[in-house]
């Protein structure tokens, strides 16, 4: 079955490796990491993908490509950028 993607979500922040998640990544405990969480919807709000993921930040590179295919001719993508206020 197919679901078109309607809505898609991804938050990027800094946490420190625990004892569960360092042996993984070959860094000691409390070495700073990147940690991202993404939620892809459809357009009847249901989640059709999540990623929760950690990485070494000398081994990661963050890049986004938009385009729009023919399907999807004259749909307009909005970003939108926010503060945490260290929350």
């Amino acid at each position: 079955m197919r679901h078109p993607l309607a809505r898609f979500e991804e938050r990027i922040t800094a946490v420190l490796a625990d004892a569960e998640m360092s042996p993984h990544l070959d860094v000691e405990i409390g070495t700073p990491l990147v940690a991202m969480t993404r939620q892809v919807r459809d357009a009847d709000g249901r989640l059709i993908e999540l990623l929760q993921a950690r990485y070494r930040p000398d081994r990661y590179e963050y890049r986004v490509e938009y385009s729009i295919d023919d399907q999807n001719l004259g749909t307009h993508w909005k970003a939108m950028i926010t503060d945490s206020g260290g929350a």
